[in-house]
């Protein structure tokens, strides 16, 4: 749907939840259609699509985030396209090993985002962070000593990778 169309069913009454839901979750969605829905549709369900969704706008990603809905916070740490300054903040302002597990599991994760979580106390976040690729191999030889048995095998092997 373009966005002429957009504002054409809009203005009709047209625009259902589903159909925003549709919208929020495709790639390929104008991102001021996006914006708009952001805007517009404050259910967790439209809100989780957006922040799932790799095209969305950076801006809808970081006010988003400030919302208090964990579930879409989840989603935003995971999103490729959500900026170092959003991360950072979900991490400061949720005490959640999910959240930390999303950051980490994220493919843009800043590296000094990945060396704050390597200190993190959780074995899965401990892992995600040894196997992310842009962890910096200082931080993965300090993983190697890790209390997780699961994350020394991991960092051991993620090193030995990295010599290849």
């Amino acid at each position: 749907m373009t966005y002429e169309e957009y504002k054409t069913q809009k203005a009709l009454g047209s625009i259902t939840p589903k159909c925003r839901f549709t919208l929020a979750k495709d790639p390929e969605t104008d991102p001021r259609i996006l914006i708009d829905i952001e805007k517009i549709d404050r259910t967790v369900s439209v809100r989780w699509a957006l922040a799932d969704n790799p095209s969305a706008p950076k801006q809808i990603l970081t006010k988003m985030a400030k919302d208090g809905e964990w579930l879409v916070a989840i989603k935003i740490g995971a999103n490729p396209s959500t900026p170092k300054a959003t991360l950072q903040y979900l991490l400061k302002s949720r005490n959640l090993e999910t959240i930390a597990c999303s950051v980490a599991s994220n493919p843009s994760t800043h590296p000094s985002i990945l060396t704050s979580l390597a200190k993190y106390e959780n074995e899965r976040v401990q892992e995600l962070v040894a196997l992310h690729r842009q962890t910096p191999t200082s931080i993965i030889k300090t993983l190697c000593n890790s209390t997780y048995k699961k994350v020394r095998f991991i960092a051991e092997k993620k090193l030995e990778e990295r010599k290849e």
